[in-house]
């Protein structure tokens, strides 16, 4: 049912906000805390933000592609509530635009029916905002579609994978579902994931993560799969097959507690070489934030460090859902509250949000100059890569994304053609002693 997808990520309420009840107004005052103050620096809020409920959005890789599932009314006031999919129209409508989704079409013969969609944005730079939404080829009637996670690859389309969850069974519940080799605006239906992954239970937010080759890492929540520790737990599985076959779901008792943690996103750190696992969970002042913990054990997907608040809520009803660029920007969502509490059908409102990280390597010595002036290629690549510096090289390494060391040397060229296809980070250590970071894509 629509009230299942994304519904629980703000079920606690929370104090009043010292604003109007205008919601340009209420948004215009609220600002989200950068805990992180050495590593990011410019908070803001997406300048498509609307009225409708904007959830489950992520980012691509490159920062250049926004995706979210999307419902043209208050969601939460709707859940809340308690109300059905086939009356909503008179109460919740409030100028949110539909962007042409089907609410009417459904198999019941009733009047209207209210579910949700995935929309699709895109800039040219990261200097430039996302100005609209559009909706993605993939909408269709009656079923809802949410929390997207693509995955870019190197095939004739730029998405190797796309997945989603929706509750187009026969229980009702979520599931993780895939759509294979498509455009950055996804088309077609898709399948489910197969057992063990799925299961009558419910599986939402999927994080999915390519290692190397064809083994993957798919991170996911789920608010009432059997063994979890709390209301609402991460689990793990892994293929090594690209997708095809799955294991036996781990739960992520290294980081769940008995209260909430959902919304995993697992970002590799090319800077230090490390993966770090963000995540929503409840804060100290009783609203959910965002936080962080570093993998403490290479290849162990259950062994994570204290958890580190990377974002707090600040005067905002609560925070969550947190994906991250290629370079460290962060793409989440915030919820508001109408202080006054004017309308049961209209209290809540969520917009994405954007965190810029600091440009470090430009404050130390001449490492940003050499940055610049360093160039791999060709990348993509599949016989060898050459490296291309204006100063001379002391060391280069070269790690896999599960941060195994695959070269060491000082060569300016060097052989990948046994590289399994993946993406690669390369650390070159210069003479003067500047360490620059680059990747590059073996295929």
């Amino acid at each position: 049912m629509i009230s299942k997808i994304h519904a629980a990520f703000f079920t606690l309420l929370v104090p009043l906000l010292s604003v109007g009840q205008n919601w340009i107004s209420i948004k215009d005052t609220v600002s989200p805390i950068i805990e992180l103050t050495t590593e990011y620096d410019s908070i803001y809020r997406q300048p498509l933000s609307g009225l409708g409920w904007e959830d489950g959005v992520h980012i691509s890789n490159d920062g250049l592609h926004l995706y979210s599932t999307y419902v043209p009314i208050d969601l939460l006031s709707f859940s809340l509530n308690g109300d059905l999919p086939n009356n909503f129209s008179s109460n919740y409508l409030r100028g949110a635009p539909t962007f042409g989704m089907d609410l009417i079409s459904n198999p019941l013969s009733a009047p209207e029916w209210l579910h949700a969609d995935i929309l699709y944005s895109n800039r040219n730079s990261l200097n430039d905002s996302f100005d609209s939404w559009e909706l993605s080829n993939m909408s269709r009637s009656f079923y809802s579609e949410g929390a997207p996670s693509p995955l870019f690859g190197n095939g004739p389309l730029p998405v190797e994978m796309l997945l989603f969850t929706s509750n187009d069974n026969a229980t009702n519940n979520l599931d993780i579902w895939m759509v294979n080799n498509t455009n950055y605006n996804p088309s077609g239906v898709g399948s489910v994931l197969p057992s063990p992954v799925n299961t009558t239970f419910n599986e939402d937010n999927p994080n999915l993560s390519k290692l190397q080759g064809d083994s993957l890492i798919l991170f996911y929540n789920s608010d009432n799969l059997p063994g979890g520790a709390g209301d609402i737990d991460l689990w793990y599985s892994t293929s090594f097959d690209g997708g095809i076959t799955w294991n036996t779901p781990v739960n992520v008792s290294s980081v769940n507690t008995s209260s909430r943690e959902h919304h995993p996103f697992l970002h590799y750190d090319i800077s230090n070489r490390t993966y770090y696992l963000y995540y929503s969970s409840y804060h100290t002042d009783g609203k959910l934030a965002i936080f962080r913990r570093k993998q403490l054990t290479s290849n162990h997907w259950n062994d994570w460090s204290n958890p580190e608040l990377v974002i707090s809520s600040g005067n905002s009803a609560g925070i969550g859902e947190p994906t991250l660029t290629r370079n460290g920007d962060i793409s989440f969502v915030v919820v508001y509250e109408d202080p006054l509490k004017s309308s049961v059908y209209n209290q809540f409102d969520s917009d994405p949000w954007y965190l810029r990280k600091k440009d470090i390597s430009a404050n130390v010595g001449n490492t940003n100059q050499e940055i610049n002036q360093l160039s791999i290629y060709p990348n993509p690549s599949s016989e060898r890569i050459f490296i291309d510096v204006s100063t001379k090289i002391a060391r280069v390494e070269m790690f896999s994304m599960m941060g195994q060391l695959v070269y060491s040397g000082n060569d300016r060229t060097v052989n990948i053609h046994n590289f399994p296809d993946g993406i690669y980070t390369v650390s070159v250590l210069t003479k003067s002693g500047a360490t620059t970071t680059k990747l590059f894509i073996k295929k």
